[in-house]
């Protein structure tokens, strides 16, 4: 029966893409669907092979922590309960984590780190050094509002008050998510970061796909918060034996129409990722995360930045980059503009993230209880009004470049602030940032 129903989605997709090719003349590329299976285990690939008739593979993934509610699935209301959830310290979550199939350009229709959730500033940056390791070809955020931030993301309730009106859930032109894109935009399009090469490929015959046997390798369940409720999953390893760490190591392919099943593993593989340690590499060398930690590293000649519970260290030594933060949590990002090596570049981004909440949002400390475990969170008492409010940020950077010499501070909206007291040496152009840094522009 499976094999069956297979094979009529496979003709099913065959023919309207021909129907939309040569019929209609379409000259784009097409997708034959971005849903997924029963079981990811045993059917994934299986529905991407009924796919493969067309040109692009796509996927919707998202990252959330808890939220709990009777409209938790659209609105963010006093009286709700939620935690917040890192994909740094759960990397399993990653929504970039995609055995793409080969040949076959692979995209993320939907993402988004969705509040409720304090720990949002990773997204964009892991998005993007991830999406530039792997070769996925792109993702699209869930959803943006507008040009800029939102200047009202409630819902219109006619004399509602901060503490009962509600708030939307999947609006992403905020601070943390749409705030953090231009360094992270300037790192994926101008390919700061290297794609690797092949880490795992993966050959499966079609009767194999048929018989549902157990892949070599397997992505984890993608979690969409209508319509999934495993908040709490760490699965690192599989019955397939490989990892759900390979995926930040490098790319991860599969193709289908071989007759007999072979693999290739990449023999660097095991000193990548260390378990002991809770430390995995790209093979490039560029990436690194601590998971155990929660700390992500970016180290490549055009743009070297950190993100996550940064005060767990106090000082990061990159190539030309030193970077001191007693943030609890945040990103500091230091990207060239003008494509330039760090040491060489005459124009440099400096971009910062905190924690972000509503003026006068409040909330308690509360435990919610789920189905396998206890976890601490927290219960909304008032949803608070406009503007953002962020953390404070506490850092000081150097960079090793003997051209600069001026730091500007400029606006949430990228304008002239003021300019900024530096520490010039002979080969080196220190800064404290100001304690509402979002952008600083150094020349």
């Amino acid at each position: 029966f499976p094999v069956a129903i297979a094979e009529m989605q496979k003709k099913f997709y065959d023919e309207i893409h021909d129907y939309y090719r040569n019929e209609l003349k379409c000259k784009q590329l097409i997708n034959g669907c971005n849903w997924k299976t029963a079981d990811v285990l045993r059917l994934n690939d299986l529905e991407r092979w009924t796919n493969s008739g067309c040109e692009v593979m796509a996927v919707n993934r998202y990252v959330s922590g808890g939220h709990f509610g009777s409209t938790s699935g659209w609105k963010i209301t006093p009286g709700d309960t939620y935690f917040s959830k890192s994909a740094l310290k759960s990397p399993e979550i990653l929504p970039t984590n995609l055995k793409q199939v080969k040949a076959h350009p692979m995209i993320i229709t939907e993402s988004g780190w969705n509040l409720p959730n304090k720990y949002q500033v990773e997204g964009p940056f892991l998005s993007a050094a991830y999406l530039s390791l792997t070769g996925v070809d792109g993702l699209y955020w869930f959803t943006m509002d507008n040009g800029g931030f939102t200047a009202q993301p409630y819902f219109a309730h006619l004399g509602k008050t901060d503490s009962t009106r509600s708030l939307t859930k999947w609006d992403l032109s905020i601070p943390a998510c749409w705030g953090m894109m231009p360094a992270n935009a300037l790192t994926y399009r101008l390919g700061y970061i290297r794609q690797s090469k092949e880490i795992v490929h993966e050959e499966r015959s079609i009767e194999g796909l048929f018989q549902r046997k157990i892949p070599l390798i397997s992505e984890n369940t993608s979690f969409d918060p209508n319509r999934d409720k495993n908040y709490t999953s760490n699965n690192m390893n599989t019955v397939t034996g490989l990892s759900q760490l390979i995926y930040l190591t490098g790319g991860v392919d599969v193709s289908y129409s071989t007759d007999s099943e072979s693999n290739k593993i990449n023999s660097s593989l095991n000193s990548l990722i260390d378990i002991k340690r809770k430390k995995v590499k790209s093979i490039t060398g560029e990436l690194e995360l601590d998971y155990g930690n929660g700390i992500s590293i970016v180290n490549t000649p055009c743009t070297q930045s950190i993100c996550g519970f940064l005060n767990s260290r106090k000082e990061y030594n990159l190539q030309d980059v030193r970077i001191n933060s007693n943030n609890e949590y945040g990103s500091v990002q230091v990207v060239s503009m003008d494509k330039l090596p760090l040491r060489r570049s005459k124009k440099i981004l400096i971009q910062t993230g905190t924690i972000y909440l509503p003026t006068n949002w409040k909330e308690t400390k509360t435990q919610i209880q789920l189905k396998d475990q206890t976890i601490d969170g927290f219960k909304i008492v008032q949803t608070g009004r406009m503007p953002w409010q962020a953390e404070n940020i506490d850092a000081t950077i150097e960079i090793k470049n003997p051209f600069l010499s001026k730091a500007t501070l400029l606006s949430a909206s990228g304008y002239f602030c003021k300019e900024l007291t530096v520490i010039r040496n002979k080969d080196s152009f220190k800064i404290i940032l100001p304690k509402n840094s979002m952008y600083i522009l150094v020349k």
